[in-house]
């Protein structure tokens, strides 16, 4: 780590850079915004299990450096650009390890990961709560999260690691055995979710209280970024259980989420859930819906059946889904937030 690196990434310019993306995300979310809004920000991201998270922060200090330097010296005033770190080992199935689940990486290369989890072989019913603090993982956690915000770079934001949901995490802990459970041992299904979601919450109110809202980002927050008071979380696999199923047993889970954040905060979602749409509609903590494609092809019916406050975050895959095709169903990109590369024949003045 080079002292120019932090020097940079600690620059009033790049800052101000920063804020004005800020302001023109918070007129998306508050329905004042003019033109339409690209987001697309460097992540120095991992999730290898075989580093130290502290001695790999610094090393990726000068990444993140290099990125500004890019920033700084070619502006992009329709994209928004924030800059990111991200310690998330074992990625999707970080909180599956919490609990005591085998999770293994698959991939031959030693620099890549492909994690993988295999189920817990107890039933369902009988997860237990796990002391967090005494946990490793969590300590490197801290350990990097806390040697991050010593560095004092205001323009570099904190990403969580994948926190998730309770439906999310209970599905990777047994697969389709939980939504047997849901069904036939409610008793028991609601037991393991309740252990989940207590977890979870801890973890958010952890961050909560030990890193400034201002830096403070979900997961993917180069694609997800949110004004500051904003939470997240995944809902992939709300798509295989009724609206009623999830209205009784997942709703109120998942607001606990994202009720610990002042303003509410996102849903990400990868998949068929249109049939959700009047759940999150009738939730005011859900402000956000983030589609991963090919879920984004169903975006008009969101962008028509919800709430005018909440805000769609939309891939840009403009051979699979072209940009003017969203434009137009979402009266000129109101509500929206496209993430990916502007398409070259894009013209704001069209």
């Amino acid at each position: 780590m080079k002292d120019r690196d932090v020097e940079i990434l600690r620059s009033p310019e790049l800052l101000a850079i920063r804020d004005a993306g800020r302001a023109r995300l918070e007129s998306v979310f508050d329905g004042t915004q003019e033109g339409v809004f690209f987001l697309r920000g460097p992540d120095a991201y991992t999730t290898r299990v075989d580093i130290d998270p502290v001695e790999w922060m610094e090393d990726r200090v000068g990444w993140l450096a290099d990125r500004a330097r890019e920033i700084l010296s070619e502006p992009d005033d329709l994209r928004f650009r924030p800059l990111a770190m991200t310690y998330n080992p074992r990625e999707v199935h970080y909180i599956d390890h919490l609990l005591g689940a085998d999770v293994v990486d698959i991939c031959p290369e030693p620099e890549e990961c492909n994690w993988q989890v295999n189920y817990l072989k107890t039933p369902v019913g009988q997860l237990q709560p796990i002391d967090l603090a005494s946990h490793p993982v969590w300590q490197d956690t801290v350990r990097f999260t806390e040697a991050l915000l010593s560095l004092e770079l205001p323009s570099v934001h904190v990403g969580m690691p994948t926190i998730s949901s309770a439906l999310n995490i209970a599905m990777n802990l047994y697969g389709q055995e939980f939504l047997i459970a849901l069904m036939v041992e409610t008793e028991a299904a609601t037991h393991d979710l309740r252990v989940i979601n207590d977890l979870l919450l801890e973890i958010h109110r952890w961050y909560i209280a030990n890193v400034p809202a201002d830096v403070l980002q979900p997961i993917c927050a180069g694609d997800r970024y949110q004004p500051v008071g904003f939470g997240q979380l995944c809902a992939c696999s709300a798509q295989l259980i009724s609206a009623e199923t999830y209205a009784e047993h997942i709703l109120p889970l998942d607001a606990e989420i994202l009720q610990c954040y002042p303003h509410g905060g996102m849903v990400h979602i990868c998949g068929a859930h249109g049939h959700q749409i009047p759940n999150w509609k009738s939730m005011p903590e859900v402000r956000a819906i983030q589609f991963n494609y090919p879920a984004t092809k169903d975006f008009h019916q969101y962008w028509t059946d919800l709430r005018d406050d909440q805000v769609l975050y939309l891939d840009l895959r403009e051979e699979e889904f072209p940009l003017r095709t969203m434009l137009a169903g979402s009266d000129g990109g109101k509500r929206c937030v496209f993430v990916g590369e502007i398409p070259d024949d894009y013209d704001p003045q069209d």
